[in-house]
């Protein structure tokens, strides 16, 4: 909590004065300030609110505490806005039925093929291309990331070059990194067979950390594996009927209008991982916390927008927002830069955020 405290003050230095100092601190306004910061942390990351995911129950309560703050501190919310801002997102898709068409003939979901990637439709079609096993740069050669719509890259998880069987612990690292490396060539797809299903079998589940989360990946049985390995550059066509999982995620945004013509934007995710089912280190079911991630930076911005509230500074408008759904994908960030009335100036460093700017000439103004 000493590193917070010390960490407002600097920002608040270097930021915001441009030049002009902060009045030397008193003892006791560091220890209201470093109690403050820590009733914000111990509220949110309170077993109350159930590790904060988003789309729970446990979100809105902390979305509730955090607008609640924002007010209190005397901040106004955007033109036309609550101080929450909801957004919509798939927490993937629940699928009915699908198949595969490929030489003339039709394979069914489940009998023979499975989806590996629950966040996407496995609607597509197009022409195989074989890589092998797809573990060297070489044999993507003739792919090139932005010329693969019609690409459905088909990968070998027959390693038997590389290790003896599927049993050894070097196997679903090395085919993670496999599929990896071809979902970002871009295609339409990626599909799994095996050459040798009795070292090498199908698979029913993979970590996609690594790879492309917007790439259907399929890992086909014996059956299919055999037509497929058989006919290199052939037309093939997956149809499914699905439905999405639709979640509704809030983002908190508060700011200070000084009617100037630019904004500095301060944001802090506030979302974690509920009971941890996604994303956590570990397998048990319990309340994540998440104190460090992110209820201390969220409370260290809550008394940021309050101690610049009560200083007078106005050089800029300051803009202070809760993101949702970090956990997810970044998707409240991501969803608050989408809308069209509030356009952010984009100043990031375009090496750390190429996806999530917006374009230079969109400038956050009221309307």
């Amino acid at each position: 909590m000493q590193r917070l405290l010390i960490i407002s003050i600097l920002l608040l230095q270097t930021l915001f004065l441009q030049g002009q100092f902060l009045q030397n601190i008193s003892e006791e306004e560091k220890q209201k300030l470093s109690d403050r910061m820590f009733g914000h942390v111990s509220a949110l990351a309170h077993d109350s609110m159930m590790g904060r995911e988003a789309g729970t129950e446990g979100e809105l309560k902390a979305m509730y505490y955090i607008a609640k703050q924002f007010k209190n501190a005397g901040l106004q919310p955007l033109p036309e806005k609550n101080y929450w801002i909801p957004f919509s997102f798939s927490e993937g898709y629940s699928y009915q039925s699908g198949s595969i068409s490929f030489q003339n003939k039709e394979y069914s979901q489940n009998e023979y093929f499975l989806y590996l990637n629950p966040l996407v439709n496995y609607n597509f079609s197009g022409k195989t291309y074989f890589v092998g096993d797809g573990l060297n740069e070489s044999d993507y050669k003739m792919l090139n990331s932005s010329f693969n719509k019609n690409a459905v890259i088909v990968i070998d998880i027959n390693f038997s070059d590389t290790i003896d069987s599927a049993t050894d612990q070097k196997y679903m690292p090395l085919l993670e990194s496999a599929v990896a490396k071809a979902t970002f060539i871009n295609p339409e797809a990626v599909i799994l067979v095996s050459s040798n299903v009795k070292k090498f079998p199908a698979i029913a589940s993979i970590n996609l950390d690594q790879a492309r989360p917007n790439i259907p990946v399929i890992c086909t049985g014996k059956t299919l594996s055999k037509k497929i390995l058989k006919s290199d550059n052939s037309e093939i066509q997956s149809k499914c009927e699905f439905s999405k999982n639709e979640k509704t995620g809030y983002n908190v945004a508060a700011w200070i209008d000084n009617g100037k013509p630019t904004t500095i934007v301060f944001g802090a995710h506030y979302d974690h991982l509920g009971f941890g089912k996604s994303g956590s280190l570990s397998t048990d079911s319990a309340v994540h916390n998440g104190a460090d991630d992110n209820a201390s930076g969220t409370a260290l911005m809550i008394e940021l927008a309050r101690i610049l509230n009560e200083s007078g500074i106005n050089n800029h408008n300051y803009l202070f927002v809760a993101f949702g759904a970090e956990e997810k994908g970044l998707l409240g960030s991501k969803a608050f830069l989408n809308q069209k009335k509030h356009n952010l100036d984009c100043h990031q460093d375009k090496n750390e955020l190429p996806e999530y700017c917006a374009q230079p000439d969109q400038m956050l103004q009221p309307e």
